[in-house]
């Protein structure tokens, strides 16, 4: 067991020190959201299978405080399951982006019923106004046997 930790959060940061490479190493965004847009999310993309954890990247407005929910969905019959789950809230980079690990649940029934995610990326005022969700809509990668 101790190992399985052990892996797991080696490769948990090997993700993180990739992403923040990429990010580094990538043309600067062009283009930043303007103050009440919904933030640009480069990744996840739309049907990426992700789990148990994945690093949301993309940029926004300069200054905003960004938060990251996640929603959980059969996919048989469309029904949400839990509640809505924090991921995180954070202030974005002095050049507008962020990079941020969020944890995707596993719910104990997955394998029975196929499940879907929406991550909802969006910003938040400081007199409490959100701005519209980025909503990326991703799937849960099978455990490795």
């Amino acid at each position: 067991m101790r190992t399985h930790s052990i892996v797991l959060a080696t490769c948990i940061a090997l993700a993180m020190l990739a992403a923040v490479c990429a990010a580094q190493t990538s043309q600067p965004t062009t283009k930043l959201p303007a103050k009440g847009e919904a933030p640009i999310v480069k990744s996840p993309q739309k049907g990426d299978l992700i789990g148990p954890s994945t690093l949301v990247v993309g940029a926004a407005a300069l200054g905003s405080l960004v938060v990251i929910q996640t929603q959980i969905y059969d996919t048989l019959d469309g029904s949400k399951y839990y509640r809505t789950i924090p991921g995180h809230r954070h202030k974005v980079n002095p050049d507008g982006t962020f990079a941020l690990l969020i944890s995707t649940p596993r719910a104990f029934f997955w394998e029975q019923r196929p499940l879907r995610y929406e991550i909802h990326t969006y910003t938040v005022t400081a007199d409490g106004k959100e701005s519209p969700h980025a909503i990326v809509t991703v799937n849960p990668k099978p455990p490795t046997p």
